[in-house]
């Protein structure tokens, strides 16, 4: 059986003619001041960010989601306030999470972007009830969990038909790409977060997201990262793509909710939030 490392060195191979999707600038320079500072000049944060339009505009609709809103009723419209309300802390990882999906907005399929989207909403409303896991790093982790499926769909003309197969098969799906392209998103994802310079948490997490059994995960960071995203994947798919949901997602979903301790009207308040989005 071939090292995680044997699989990841092939994988570059099979995507030599992909390109994935470069940071921009933007996000280098504020990855850049959080290295040098462990809370940057909001200042400076604000300049940065306002040489892009576009990541402006998504930094302020994030503030004003209703995650992030809490009870306050005045609408976020400048920058400056909207990355007080976010807090500078959690800006790093919101800001590379908007740049992603900037960067991808035209690349692969419309049905992995939306998969992705829809559940880091619903993994960053899940980490308020859940101990140790910011609305930042859920979001993040959940909108990078599928990075790998975006090069799978760029370098494979049929993979579209696998991604929605994977919806009603999360436990199955890798076998079943493994044998097909001698690859998986799982490890196509280790590229992007490598390109990313996203942690080895994340990178652990994109590999294990389709653990079936949560038990075998030892680091208990990972593990319950995974279940949320597992989670919020299941929900998704019942709410989005209800035709695709099959036996290993009503399993999957039990299995987080056990790993979680949450209750069941935790999962209908998740529900009517991405109802609400739709």
């Amino acid at each position: 059986m071939s090292t995680l490392k044997e699989k990841l060195l092939h994988a570059q191979t099979l995507f030599v003619h992909v390109q994935i999707p470069a940071m921009p600038k933007e996000i280098i320079e504020i990855n850049r001041l959080f290295a040098e500072q462990e809370i940057p000049d909001l200042a400076e944060l604000t300049r940065i960010i306002s040489q892009n339009a576009t990541l402006v505009g998504e930094v302020i609709r994030i503030a004003n989601a209703p995650v992030f809103m809490g009870t306050r009723q005045q609408e976020i419209i400048n920058i400056k306030d909207a990355i007080q309300v976010i807090g500078v802390k959690r800006l790093k990882n919101l800001v590379t999470s908007v740049g992603y999906q900037m960067q991808t907005g035209n690349m692969g399929l419309e049905e992995v972007n939306e998969f992705s989207f829809r559940s880091a909403l619903v993994a960053a409303e899940l980490a308020q009830y859940v101990d140790g896991v910011s609305e930042d790093q859920a979001y993040l982790a959940a909108l990078f969990h599928n990075a790998g499926a975006m090069l799978m769909a760029a370098a494979f003309r049929d993979y579209d038909q696998i991604f929605m197969q994977s919806l009603s098969q999360p436990y199955s799906i890798l076998a079943l790409e493994s044998t097909r392209y001698q690859t998986a998103h799982t490890i196509a994802g280790l590229l992007v977060a490598r390109q990313w310079h996203l942690n080895s948490l994340l990178s652990h997490v994109i590999v294990l997201h389709h653990q079936k059994s949560l038990t075998k995960i030892e680091d208990d960071q990972v593990r319950t990262l995974v279940a949320m995203i597992q989670l919020a994947n299941a929900i998704v798919t019942q709410v989005v793509f209800p035709d695709h949901q099959g036996e290993e997602v009503i399993t999957m979903l039990a299995s987080a909710q056990t790993e979680l301790f949450v209750e069941d009207s935790v999962i209908q308040h998740l529900i009517g939030v991405l109802q609400s989005e739709l």
